[in-house]
Formats: C-alpha cells, structure tokens, sequence
C-alpha cells in the first residue's frame, strides 16, 4: 500500500507511518485525530479522496470535529514513543523512499503489508513468573551466541573451499543366488556339441560381485559455508563423507574420481592439518571431566613448540565458542557416572576436534540420539563455527524445520545418485518446477526423505519409487552445470576482515607442523601415563567390584585351608593339601585379571582408534604407558589378596618366600590381563574375547601340572605345557613352598619331599623367567594387533 502525504495537510501523518508501518490502530489513531473517526483502516479508496480533498487545518475546523485532549494526548505520546524506538534501533527503518529527494513533502512510501490474522490485534505484554519473563516465541531468530563466545571466538584467516568431481565408490560383496529367477534357456544343439569335444572343466560362480554405492557424484563447498548431506538409510550419505574425508576404511573396495582443496589437487598429508572428522559415536572416557577432556587433546595434538599456557587458552577458547563454561567441571559420564546431555556430549565430541582450530570440519549425522531442541543447540553451534569462516560438511538424516534453515548448501542422495544439490533455499522450488510440490506447512526435510525413498513394502510400491528416483537423477544430471574447480577467492564474502593476530597465543606457534604426529614421543608417554593413572583412581565401580572380589575370595580360601601350612600331627596329609590352594590361587587371579580388562578394554580401544586416526599420537607411546599405569593397580590388588590368604594358610613364614608368593601372583595376573588385550584387540569385541579367553586359561590349567603331573605328560602332547602360564607359576610356588623346607617330624619331612618331587626339574627363579617370558609375548602381540590389525588404514584414489 502506498501512501501519498503531504505536511500542508498535516504533518504528522509522515511521520507516524514511516515509525510505525505495520501497526494500524497508530494509523487509527490518527484518523480519530484528524476528525475521521472510522474504525477500520485506511483503504486505497479513502486515500484517493484524501487526495482529492485535503483537510483543514486543526486550527480552523469546527469544535465538533476537534480532536478531544484524550486523543491528542494518545497521538503525542505515539510520536515519542516512535522517537524513543528509532534513536533505541540499530537497525533501519522498515520504510523505504521509492523517488528521488524532490518536493520532500509529497514523497511516495513503501510499507509492508500486515498478515491478515495480525491486523488489529495488540501487542501481548511480556509474560512473567517470579519476576522471570517466560515469554517464547518459536519463529524468533535462534541466537546463543552470547557477547563472552563472541568474543573469543577464533575467526579463520586461512579458509577452505573443497570441490569433488565424479566420485564414484563400489565394494565387493558376497554373491547371492537368486531363487525366484526363472531358470536358463536350454542351449543350442552347436553349443552342446562343441562342450562335448572341449576338455571337462568345472563350472565355477562368482564368489563375490561388486556393488556400486555411490556414482559420479560432484560438487562443491565454500569456506564459510555449511553443507547438510541428506538422504534416507543407505542412500549413501557416510560413504560420500568418508570418500572426501580421506577416510575409507573398508576392504575390498575400489573408489574413483578427484577432490580438489582450494583448487588444487587434494594432497593427504597436508590435507589432515587442515581438516577435522567428527564421527557418530560419542565415545569418550567417562571419568574425566568436559575441560580435561579437551586439555588432553590440546597437550597430544598442538605442536610442541607451542607453550603449555597457550595450549589452555586455546582449551578454553574452544570451551567458550561451544557454550561448554557451565559443564566445563563435570564428568562426561555413562550409563553408570551420570555426566553431561547428550547436546553436551556432541559438542564436546566436536571440540575435541577443534582444538587445532581446522578449516575444514567433516561431521557424520551430529543429532544422532538427541531430542530436537539438543539437536537444534549443536547445528547452531555448527552454523557458528561455519559464520567463522571454517567450511562444514555434515550427513544429517531428518532434521527439524528449523535445522534446516540453517543450511547454506543441499546435498540431496538416493541409491547413491545425486538427486539434487544446490542452495538448500531453492530445493523447493527445484523440485515444485519438476512437478512435485510440497504441502504447506511442511517441513521440507520430511518431504525430500518421502519423495527420495525407496518404499519395499510392496512390489509394486518398490518399483514406482524405484522409477521416480531415477527420473529425479536423471533430470538432475541432464540439468546440472559443471563446477569450477579454481579457488574462488572473490565469489566468497569472507565474514570478518582479516585482522592481524593479536591474541595471547601469538601469531606463529599454533601452526601444525608438517610431521604426522605434532607432539614428541616423550611428550606423548607423559601425557598418557597421567591420564591412564587419573582413569584409574576415579574407576570407583569397577575398582571397588574388584576390591569386593579380594576380599570375598581370600577369606573363603583362607577359612577352607585355614592354618594347614602349620599343622604337623596329621602325618604330613596337610603340606600335601597345599598343592591344591596354589593350584587354585593360581586359577582364580588368572580369572581375575582377565574378567578385570574383557569388558572395559573394548571401549577404551574405540576411544584409541579414533585417537589414532587423527594423529593424536603413536601405538608405542600409548601401549608402553598403559603397561606401566596397569603395574600398580595390578600390584595393590594381588598384595592384598596376598596378605590375607598367605598367613590364614600358613605358608613358608620367611620375609623372602612372603615376596616371591607376591611376585608370582603378580605376575600371573598380569599375564592374563596381557592375555585378554590381545585377545580383544585381535576379535574386536567383547563378546567374542569373552568365548576366546576362558579356551587358552582352561588350556593352561590343563597342562599346568596339577592334575596331570609333569612328568607324566610325555607323547606327542608333552611340549604343549611348556605354553602353559599356569604351569610356570604352580611350579615356582610349588619351589617356592616346599623347596629347602626342614621339618623334625620325619613324617612331614617326608611328605614334604614327596610334594616337592612333583613338581618340574626347573629351579624356581627358572619358571619365573618363563612366566616373565609369556608375558612379554603377549604383550608384544597385543601391541602388534593394534598397531597393524586394527590400526587406522584409509583408502587413498
């Protein structure tokens, strides 16, 4: 509606529709002024005879259609309310001129015009709850930026613009026989004569087939920017990240195509410095806190030329950009540690991988597991990191309407095709153009997965959607231009000007170094033993499970052999019964140790993987300090259980036979922990170390000597107990117990002999050195395992 004025008519007119262009009882309230005292407002047919007719002036009209002082009052007050409101605005005014500045007082107006629901309702007052204004609004802008994160939040000089050109990925899969295929045509008379005279040759089929799971995909991402990749389960969506992430692990699969960084060639040791992938699982340690979580990351992964007080800046700047400062103290937590949210956790998942303050961030399905308001807190989060200038790049399989107009770019896939990708504001549009329109009122996400998917609950169903998928492809391959490739440096407005860099960390100490890992080796085994050993005093669950275990079961063998070491009236049938206790002291600390790691050295190994895939630092450094952080905890529980059931059962009483019992439980349960770690690196998961593990320690009791002696294992099955733990450690308590043992009872000194002479012709110290040896070869195979087996190997094309 536009607005001819004039100030000979009145001069406030002008003003009150240029302060208030949308509120029509100010507009109301000017008519009532001016003697027209309507109700509805202003129309196009009265603006016309206002034209034609101007008003007389307040001053010479008749006192009955003056303004009453209750009105001019409402009107003055309008205008320095208006005052007030535009010097209070930053922002311009709604209205614009749409002429030249000629004859000031007949300027034309622009306004806009009111929904129609809006048009004389008033402004609710605010609502209030103890003082507290609960007012909510869902369609104002989501801002939680706050002035702290603003201000230390790091704004990139460096920026990344990533385009890929015909990505293709394919696996090879097992071969599946199709029953429901009709059978094959019965050959020619000519073919069956010439496999008649041709030599007999077996028929052979295909074991495995190729599967194409994405094909000629291309595209492109600007720095600054946030790209959602969307489609419906095995569209394809972790495979097209994983590809431009440099990180295909699977096997067997071949992959095609180009990425370019910047326009040029993707190269991957310089493109992990400047790149960061954040993966689904949120897998973390429990038992640390959300600030030590991202001070460990920063001591492992910042150069180490940069000081340790500005690694904790950077700590706390990533905090702060994260809106993290009020968890910042609290454990991150568990199914059993109650922790952080589950918005929490991601973006502290997240942060882990900001620290080095990477251009390029790779996200896969970041809301997975949250409520849509905790989902819509870490896109924000990501859309300011992405206004920072760092490019963006993440799956997202459903997002909420809201998420999704924080979306700068659409990538749209369906059995791994392309189904449209450009600005994510013109994919409506795109798709109403082709004759597929969305409801109003929708959430376009909903409709792109609905419109994209493939329906298998019926056979006629699958073919349609089937059908209209390809159709989409195909019209957007047809349609699609070609992506430029250069790096586009004037097409990007970058989003703060380059500043020169004035913050504590300095200028040039936060670069990464060229090496693949940036922290030294001495570093890193220091960084890593503090961490083990702070794991291991808050495991208060596991730890105090394991305590309970000690005292349980060297009280119960205690009682159950209770002071047979000093009985000497029985003829010596006591000293004969020790054999039995060390056997099963032996057995139970082996358990032990094994039931002490099987379940909790499976998450940490998640934990270690992703660790490693990011360079965080080396297999070594890890495994050697968690040898040495284990040896102590080891040591407190095997002492203590030592200190029960060695006096209850009155064993060897000198100081000298008192250690070595300790040294050889020690060392058994060490062993079995040793054992377990390789077992779970090598299977891979808890469930199938927990079937392993009990084969090799039945395996070991077995031959350990007890039940069959020594000497009577002979035959082709002899050398089987020289792999045996347990018949290391039975026979050095064995030696320990019962070797150099004077009694003046000719019977117990007999028996004691006899005891000793089932034992093994090595000496004590010898079957020490074998348990020692066993260890050091499983331990050795745990690190081998993790280094090579499930270390990280990604596909490189």
């Amino acid at each position: 509606m536009q607005l001819l004025t004039s100030t000979a008519a009145c001069p406030r007119r002008p003003l009150l529709v240029s302060y208030f262009p949308r509120c029509d009882w100010v507009i109301m309230s000017y008519r009532r002024a001016c003697g027209r005292g309507r109700s509805q407002p202003m129309g196009a047919a009265w603006m016309a005879r206002e034209r034609r007719q101007p008003r007389q002036p307040l001053s010479t009209r008749p006192a009955a259609t003056r303004v009453p002082p209750s009105q001019r009052q409402r009107v003055q007050s309008c205008r320095r309310a208006a005052d007030t409101t535009r010097r209070a605005r930053a922002a311009p005014a709604r209205c614009t001129r749409v002429t030249p500045k000629t004859a000031p007082c007949a300027q034309p107006y622009r306004t806009r015009r009111p929904p129609p629901r809006t048009l004389h309702a008033r402004r609710r007052p605010a609502m209030k709850y103890n003082g507290v204004d609960i007012d909510f609004d869902p369609n104002a802008k989501d801002d939680t930026v706050t002035a702290a994160q603003e201000t230390t939040t790091s704004r990139r000089k460096e920026r990344v613009d990533l385009v890929w050109r015909d990505l293709s990925f394919s696996v090879m899969v097992a071969a599946k026989k199709d029953a429901s295929s009709a059978p094959p045509a019965p050959p020619p008379p000519e073919a069956l004569v010439a496999e008649a005279e041709a030599p007999l040759k077996r028929a052979r089929h295909p074991k495995h087939v190729e599967k194409q799971i994405l094909q000629s995909m291309s595209g492109a991402v600007r720095a600054g920017s946030m790209l959602a990749v969307m489609g419906s389960s095995g569209a394809g969506k972790t495979s097209l990240l994983n590809l431009l992430a440099g990180r295909i692990t699977s096997k067997n699969a071949r992959a095609a195509g180009a990425v370019f960084v910047n326009g040029k060639p993707r190269e991957y040791a310089s493109f992990k410095k400047l790149a960061a992938y954040v993966l689904q699982d949120d897998d973390m340690f429990a038992e640390l806190t959300v600030k030590e979580q991202l001070t460990y990351a920063a001591l492992l992964r910042l150069p180490a030329s940069m000081p340790r007080e500005k690694k904790l800046l950077r700590v706390q700047r990533v905090i702060q950009e994260l809106g993290l400062a009020k968890v910042q103290h609290t454990m991150v937590g568990n199914q059993i540690v109650r922790g952080i949210s589950g918005g929490e956790r991601k973006r502290l998942n997240i942060g882990a991988e900001l620290v080095t303050d990477p251009a390029l961030l790779f996200l896969d399905e970041p809301t997975t597991g949250l409520d849509s308001f905790n989902a819509l807190n870490v896109m924000t989060s990501l859309r300011q990191l992405a206004s920072n200038g760092r490019t963006i790049v993440s799956t997202i399989h459903q997002p909420r309407s809201s998420i999704f107009a924080l979306f700068d770019q659409l990538c749209l896939l369906s059995e791994g095709r392309v189904m449209y990708f450009g600005p994510a504001r013109d994919a409506v549009p795109y798709f109403a153009s082709l004759s597929f329109q969305s409801p109003a009122q929708f959430n376009p996400a909903d409709f792109f997965l609905d419109l994209l998917s493939v329906d298998p609950r019926s056979k006629e169903r699958e073919d349609a959607t089937k059908a209209r998928v390809e159709y989409l492809g195909d019209r957007f391959v047809n349609q699609a231009a070609p992506l430029p490739i250069e790096h586009p440096d004037h097409d990007v407005e970058a989003p703060v000007a380059a500043q020169p860099d004035t913050s504590a960390e300095g200028p040039h100490d936060d670069r990464l170094m060229d090496t693949e890992f940036q922290s030294s080796w001495l570093n890193e085994f220091f960084v890593l033993c503090g961490r083990s050993l702070k794991l291991a005093r808050r495991e208060r669950t596991a730890n105090g499970v394991r305590l309970g275990q000690v005292f349980f079961f060297s009280i119960i063998l205690g009682l159950i052999w209770l002071n047979n070491g000093r009985t000497d009236d029985d003829g010596g049938a006591a000293r004969l019964s020790l054999g039995g206790v060390l056997f099963f002291i032996i057995i139970n600390q082996a358990f032990g140790g094994v039931f002490a790691v099987i379940f909790g050295f499976p998450l940490e190994r998640s934990i270690i993987t992703r660790e490693r895939a990011s360079s965080t630092y080396r297999t070594s450094s890890y495994f050697l300090s968690k040898t040495l952080t284990d040896f102590p905890k080891t040591l407190f529980f095997n002492t203590l259980f030592c200190l029960i059931v060695y006096w209850m059962v009155g064993l060897n009483p000198t100081v000298g036979a008192f250690f070595v019992f300790i040294l050889v439980i020690f060392l058994t349960s060490f062993v079995s922990e040793s054992l377990a770690i390789a077992v779970s690196v090598m299977t891979g998961d808890a469930q199938s170390a927990a079937g392993i593990i009990p084969v090799f320690i039945i395996l070991g009791v077995l031959f350990g000597g007890f039940f069959i002696g020594a000497s009577e294992l002979d035959g082709w099955i002899a050398w089987a107990k020289w792999l045996s733990f347990v018949f290391y450690a039975f026979n050095a308590l064995g030696k320990n117990e019962f070797g150099g043992r004077e009694f003046d009872n000719p019977q117990i000194q007999a028996a004691n002999k006899a005891a000793l002479n089932t034992f093994n012709d090595l000496s004590m110290w010898e079957n020490i050195a074998g348990l020692c040896g066993i260890l050091v070869i499983f331990r050795l195979m745990g690190y081998l395992f993790l280094h090579y087996l499930r270390g990280p190997k990604f596909l490189k094309f």
